[in-house]
């Protein structure tokens, strides 16, 4: 099964920062041209080696928080929604405490006593609070 490019890259961090490069705890990076076990990064000083591996894990952490730019050190990136055009929600208005929330319809629940007019305006009988 073929491997993407990112995940590829996951990978190559995965192992140089599982300690790949320090002397005591693996074998060094052998040099696939030569017909005798030598590791390519001889030259490399402890503290060098150190560092690698130090700045691949740092890079791992980087690429599982999806800050792949980073990494390679570019512009971030702008990310697409997936939903498209249309189809955020409305935000909604804040409701004061005490008043009621309206339905999902837009229209208001209506309190004893109150009777609606055709132009919307809400009248409140006063016959009905007295008792």
């Amino acid at each position: 099964m073929p491997v993407s490019p990112g995940e590829g890259l996951r990978l190559v961090f995965e192992v140089i920062s599982s300690g790949l490069f320090l002397p005591p705890l693996g074998p060094g990076l052998l040099d696939p041209c030569e017909k005798e076990s030598i590791d390519a990064l001889l030259s490399l000083s402890r503290q060098q080696r150190i560092d690698i591996t130090h700045h691949a894990q740092q890079a791992l952490r980087l690429l599982t928080f999806r800050q792949l730019y980073k990494v390679l050190g570019i512009e971030e990136i702008p990310r697409f929604k997936k939903g498209g055009f249309g189809t955020r929600k409305r935000r909604r208005d804040d409701i004061a405490e005490g008043e009621e929330e309206d339905s999902g319809d837009g229209k208001k629940d209506k309190k004893e006593g109150e009777e609606s007019m055709e132009n919307g305006a809400t009248v409140v009988s006063t016959e009905a609070g007295k008792k």
